[in-house]
């Protein structure tokens, strides 16, 4: 980032050098202020005069002997003090003819072209003619030297240091300091060091700007349809644009330090056949098709653009890269064939260029380009937008009284100065826009009032809203009230008539009683029903117009359009269109409620324009707005502020919903209680006896109720069977299936203790039966025999249970009990096998689930098994009931503060 942003402020600062330098030599500096009434130009290895004013002051009346021709080959250039020298190139032309000035004359050596040979002559120059430019010339100047320059370099600064990490903003920044470097400038008169470094960047941006103005169309804002599609483009322009570069680049230095080396180094082009005196018009060609491919790229992306905020914003950066880009490619392709531009072009062409780096500054801080977002004070912008808007007011009538009164003046009084006319426009333009402005400020509020187009403060609309919305929201009939008041007021619609979901809404009834009127659409993909909740109309019969033989229309079905609401918030616009049969409303039957189709709902309410009610991804609603009273259209304005109050009033009708529902949460609250108090005591709470084996076990629900369960069964004078099970899932859902295997078990296990490979098969039949794919169960489920100690189990997909024997003084010896079968409730064929183990005295079985390995830290680590044996090892001696209120302790403290993922059941069982 940091080389980027240092790449940058170096580029910028070389563009200011040279672009300072340049003004100020040209506009400012008493050397550059005068001009030579002559022009030059190079061909091979020489600098000839390629035009002559004879009529210039200095040049008239003089003998044609002592007068420059077209055509004669400088050789040398002195000033009045006699410095200057051999001009080798063009710089030390530009050097040797800075310094003449109007007041004294300076000579000139030159070799001319005779019948006998070449004579050289000294001639003596008369002093440089004061510079004298015209209105179109001073503002042409103007617009190259500072106008598109400056826009092009702020815009570039604006886009790459905002954002230097993103690599599009990064290229954009670059075309943007490529246009403000390549726009005209002459260097050959810069002062050492700046000409050298000045010719370098403007060679480099010429040539390069178009390419990288292509190589950001192709990436921005994803790769191109064009670059997908014709990958061969971008590595030949590039190609092409290299090879340019080089030539030119080696050319321009040959022609500014030596005409002898461009001499030579147009004979190695020549041999390469490479047509030097051709190429500027070649290269131009290829700057202008690639920028009208650059124009393609854009607007094919604008096309193609899925969602309705990059579709916004590329229209309109595509639009702007047209208007602005489309003059630089005309006036690209007329000087590669030497065509003179019209005046009229540069007096269009200049100002339209400035459209692209001010519109792609627009689109970067109004629709978060490159993410980035600036919020501008409305009071600023509303100083920017009105004074600008003065300054355009006044620049149209300052060019139209001097494009139109200037001429007449001229024609009814030719002597007059046309300084001094323009003086007088200035002026006159002046007055009449003061007096323009207390007309104005006098009159139109009047007569805005009786029209009905009085201006509205939106600031304090919104202010009142929003302290309405925070105090009205659990009585959402007194909100729309004074929703429907403040909108009446501002925008004055002939009715408002706002539509809600068909469901509960408190302290709201639909109107008409239990005939509603209502609208039925496909909104937000799914069916739903829209019933007419608030109708306001004018109080005064004055101000109601008489809506006959006018229909209602929009572009698109209204169901269409609350659909994509739910994504993109917008207005719809309603067209009146005329028909023939007089409105009459619509009637329905004695009982019917009217479900009214869209040209019915239009008609009905004579609506202009439909503003959804969304919040959370949901359509809770729809505002019908009729036509305002003064029969003037809905203003962007008026939509971004009805968007906004709408959105406030769909998130305060979804607070009140919610408060509604708040009692309802407490309900299901308590019956969740009641629930874990129902589970809890499915647990076993009375131990059966046994002679060789004392044990106890422990679950623990993640959230209040859950899917683990254990169990003591007695299955006859000295049997017992032990089960722990993990239902997949969570909460309420998996509790249910619990309580469901858990019954199976206590009918099934008496039968099937025998066999438990039976006992696995009927439960994962059942399971089968009565649940879905998404539900299934792991199970252990083991049988002890108290007088042989030993263990008959069925591990049904079930984390193999711990078997801890003693040995000696050293760690216990751990074996697991791996499982035989896979779960239950997913496969109905899957068989299932008992296994056996016998137990000795002393040896400890842990039985647990997925919960207590699985437990979580804050850093993501596992509790794990290995901690569980060495918890039981440290603890061997503790009881069964101690070891696992011990095992519960340390996995709490393991987690820490982190929230319980998974639901916790242990066993131990200890062999006497």
């Amino acid at each position: 980032m940091k080389l980027r942003v240092a790449v940058l402020l170096a580029l910028a600062a070389l563009v200011v050098g040279t672009r300072a330098a340049t003004v100020y030599m040209r506009y400012v500096s008493a050397d550059l202020r005068s001009y030579l009434p002559l022009r030059v130009a190079h061909d091979s290895g020489h600098l000839f005069i390629s035009s002559l004013e004879p009529e210039a002051p200095g040049f008239k009346g003089r003998p044609a002997a002592e007068l420059p021709r077209k055509g004669d080959r400088i050789v040398a250039v002195y000033d009045a003090s006699g410095h200057g020298g051999v001009v080798r190139g063009m710089f030390d032309w530009g050097a040797y003819i800075r310094p003449i000035d109007t007041k004294a004359s300076w000579t000139m050596v030159v070799d001319r072209s005779t019948s006998g040979g070449v004579d050289r002559l000294t001639l003596r120059m008369p002093p440089a003619v004061p510079l004298n430019r015209d209105l179109v010339e001073t503002l042409t100047d103007l617009g190259f030297d500072i106008y598109l320059p400056g826009l092009a370099l702020v815009a570039g600064l604006f886009i790459g240091l905002l954002r230097p990490r993103d690599n599009q903003a990064f290229l954009a920044a670059l075309v943007f300091l490529g246009f403000s470097a390549s726009f005209r400038q002459s260097v050959s008169q810069l002062p050492v060091g700046w000409r050298e470094a000045a010719l370098l960047l403007r060679t480099t941006a010429a040539y390069f700007t178009p390419y990288l103005l292509l190589e950001f169309f192709f990436r921005f804002p994803a790769r191109s349809v064009l670059d997908r599609r014709c990958p061969w483009i971008r590595p030949i322009a590039l190609a092409i644009t290299t090879l340019c570069w080089a030539v030119g680049l080696s050319l321009g230095f040959a022609s500014a330090t030596s005409f002898q080396a461009f001499r030579s180094l147009h004979a190695v082009f020549e041999r390469a056949l490479i047509d030097v005196d051709r190429f500027d018009a070649v290269f131009t060609d290829v700057a202008a098709v690639t920028i009208l491919i650059a124009l393609a790229a854009a607007v094919l992306n604008a096309v193609k653009a899925e969602a309705p905020d990059e579709r916004r914003r590329m229209r309109l950066i595509s639009a702007g890269a047209v208007i602005g880009l489309l003059p630089i490619a005309v006036l690209y392709g007329l000087g590669a064939r030497e065509v003179k531009t019209p005046l009229w072009l540069l007096l269009i062409g200049v100002p339209l260029i400035g459209v692209f780096p001010v519109s792609f500054v627009y689109a970067v801080v109004r629709h978060r380009v490159f993410g980035i977002r600036l919020i501008l004070h409305r009071g600023l912008q509303y100083v920017l937008v009105s004074r600008g808007f003065m300054v355009f007011e006044g620049i149209v009538i300052f060019a139209g009284l001097f494009f139109g009164l200037g001429p007449v003046l001229g024609t009814l009084s030719p002597a007059t100065d046309p300084k001094i006319a323009s003086v007088g426009i200035v002026v006159v333009t002046l007055v009449l826009l003061g007096g323009i402005r207390r007309v104005n400020k006098a009159v139109l509020p009047a007569i805005d009032r009786h029209f009905f187009r009085e201006a509205y403060n939106v600031q304090q609309i919104l202010t009142d809203l929003s302290r309405a919305v925070r105090r009205l929201a659990s009585r959402p009939d007194q909100l729309l009230a004074r929703i429907t008041d403040e909108i009446s007021a501002a925008l004055h619609p002939d009715q408002v008539a706002i539509f809600l979901t068909d469901a509960p809404w408190p302290h709201l009834r639909p109107l008409n009683g239990s005939g509603p009127i209502c609208w039925e659409g496909d909104a937000g993909g799914k069916r739903e029903r829209f019933v007419l909740y608030l109708h306001q109309e004018p109080a005064g019969e004055d101000n109601r117009k008489e809506r006959t033989g006018v229909a209602r229309s929009t572009k698109l079905p209204l169901a269409r359009y609350l659909a994509s609401a739910v994504r993109d918030p917008g207005t719809l616009d309603v067209a009146p269109v005329q028909v023939f049969q007089p409105f009459e409303g619509f009637a329905r039957g004695p009982g019917q409620s009217p479900c009214l189709e869209d040209r019915e709902l239009l008609e009905r309410f004579d609506a202009r324009l439909l503003v959804p009610l969304v919040t959370g991804g949901r359509v809770l609603g729809f505002l019908v707005l009729g036509e305002k009273l003064s029969e003037e259209p809905y203003t962007a304005e008026n939509k971004e502020l009805l968007l906004t109050v709408a959105e406030q009033v769909a998130i305060a009708l979804d607070y009140s919903q919610l408060i509604d529902q708040v009692t309802e949460q407490e309900t299901l609250k308590r019956e969740v209680q009641i629930a874990q108090e129902v589970q809890a005591r499915l647990f076993p709470h009375e131990l059966p006896p046994l002679e060789t084996l004392r044990y106890g076990g422990v679950c623990r629900a993640a959230r209040g109720v859950g899917g683990d369960f254990y169990d003591f069964l007695s299955l006859g004078p000295g049997r017992l069977g032990i089960a722990v099970a993990d239902i997949a899932g969570k909460g309420l859902p998996a509790a249910l299936l619990m309580a469901s295997l858990q019954a199976l078990l206590r009918s099934h296990a008496p039968s099937c203790a025998h066999d438990l490979g039976d006992l696995g098969r009927e439960l994962n039949r059942h399971l089968c039966e009565s649940s879905d794919d998404a539900r299934f169960a792991t199970l252990f489920f083991g049988v002890y025999e108290d007088a042989s100690r030993s263990l008959r189990f069925l591990n049904a997909g079930h984390l193999p249970p711990l078997l801890l024997r003693r040995n000696g003084p050293g760690p216990p010896c751990v074996e697991r009990l791996e499982s035989n079968g896979t779960v239950l409730g997913l496969f109905t064929d899957q068989t299932y096998e008992q296994q056996q183990v016998v137990l000795e005295p002393g040896d400890l079985l842990a039985v647990f689930s997925d919960g207590v390995t699985d437990a979580m830290n804050a850093e993501e680590e596992l509790f794990g098994e290995e901690r569980l044996i060495d918890v039981v090892s440290r603890h061997w001696d503790a009881d069964d009931t101690e070891l696992t209120k011990v095992v519960l302790e340390e996995v709490d403290r393991f987690v820490g503060t982190t929230p319980q993922q998974d639901d916790i059941t242990f066993i131990a069982a200890r062999v006497s």
